[in-house]
């Protein structure tokens, strides 16, 4: 699935229409998303609804339904509505109706099993052991992303083309360990995937088309300094150990938690929505860090003006924000803006802690935590193509 050049020119050629811009009309929703399931999260544990006495894995299908249900207009207006609007979408509704039900299939799939799981284990063993199956799941999905990307987009994924090959030896990287996949959603940006040590590296079909032999360069350069730095693993075990500690303050502290029923694991998603929320509001600051480190790394190799014309290019593809308040980046944009980034390279001295993508990452993870927050933030609400992969720098 490719954005053809001729999409490409359209997109960049689309004035914003009257009122907020791309970036502030996609945040204004994700608030709004993010603050609905906050809300729903906390009238649950205060309210404790009764769920009808069916079967409890019957009862979790029905749950797991109604959230795709009710998320269903948040995601219309995030994944067709706004990208018309600003000139980013130019198919149908139909087309993007197919994308979202392959999305919704899989992310509601993970869901159910990761329920039928905890009621299994919880039934055999007790809550503990499905507690500790949960995490156990939430790890192999770290292992299993590369697969649960090309499922959720129906990417078919090829070969580092040979006309820019040069780029990818100049940046270090080894063609076995890349592959391009070929992705719609413009704010696709691929990324590291894999348990930390056996990982590959996925780069949109979009960059090998676009982007100059020298930002090509510098982009893949930047992936590599990302895994050899250590940043890409400390945000692998950063995700998983936040939510770790969520699942156990959920069962601990939430009024009817519990992985051995329905409605305890109702509760149990409940809690670990409010806690996901703390990590929206958290982990960006971390976030921002390890953007800020990876940049003066990447520099430190080329030049900052190279690493500057980069941070401004591939930004364009997604907020399309060049500067903005720091109050506002410092609770909801886990990636800096590239004004502050460019201003950051000359600023500030590389650092060994920077766990790249923690708060994306977290998100993903929390599928098998059962978190409702993982596809309402503003960065991919009704962008099924970029519920696996978030965007990002």
């Amino acid at each position: 699935m490719a954005v053809s050049r001729s999409v490409q020119s359209t997109v960049s050629a689309s004035p914003n229409p009257a009122g907020l811009s791309w970036a502030a009309a996609r945040l204004r929703l994700g608030q709004v998303n993010v603050g609905f399931w906050v809300v729903v999260a906390g009238a649950v544990i205060a309210l404790q609804p009764t769920l009808p006495s069916v079967g409890g894995g019957l009862a979790w299908v029905g749950l797991v339904c109604a959230f795709v249900v009710i998320q269903a207009p948040f995601d219309w207006v995030g994944g067709y509505l706004l990208p018309v609007r600003h000139g980013r979408r130019s198919t149908g509704f139909e087309v993007w109706a197919r994308e979202w039900l392959r999305g919704v299939g899989v992310h509601a799939l993970a869901y159910v099993l990761a329920g039928w799981v905890a009621l299994a284990v919880a039934g055999a063993a007790g809550g503990g052991a499905a507690a500790v199956a949960l995490l156990l799941l939430a790890f192999g999905l770290v292992g299993g992303q590369r697969l649960m990307a090309l499922w959720m987009t129906g990417a078919v994924p090829e070969a580092f083309p040979e006309a820019s090959m040069a780029a990818l030896k100049r940046a270090g990287l080894d063609a076995s360990q890349v592959e391009v996949v070929d992705v719609k959603d413009a704010g696709f940006v691929g990324g590291w995937v894999g348990l930390p040590g056996r990982e590959s590296l996925l780069v949109p079909r979009r960059w090998t088309e676009t982007l100059t032999a020298p930002n090509l360069e510098i982009v893949l350069l930047r992936r590599r300094m990302g895994l050899e730095s250590g940043a890409r693993g400390q945000g692998v075990v950063g995700a998983l150990a936040f939510n770790a500690v969520g699942l156990l303050l959920a069962l601990s502290w939430v009024p009817g938690s519990g992985l051995d029923t329905a409605g305890g694991l109702w509760m149990t998603s409940a809690g670990v929505t409010l806690w996901s929320f703390l990590g929206l509001l958290t982990l960006p600051t971390l976030s921002r860090r390890a953007v800020h480190v990876l940049d003066r790394i990447t520099q430190a190799h080329r030049s900052p003006e190279g690493m500057a014309r980069v941070i401004r290019t591939l930004d364009r593809d997604q907020e399309d924000e060049r500067s903005r308040a720091r109050l506002v980046e410092t609770i909801f944009h886990p990636v800096p803006a590239p004004e502050h980034r460019v201003t950051a390279l000359l600023e500030e001295e590389a650092s060994a802690f920077a766990p790249w993508r923690v708060t994306r990452m977290s998100l993903f993870t929390s599928w098998m935590t059962l978190s409702w927050l993982s596809r309402a933030v503003h960065c991919n609400g009704g962008r099924p193509q970029l519920w696996v992969l978030f965007p990002g720098d």
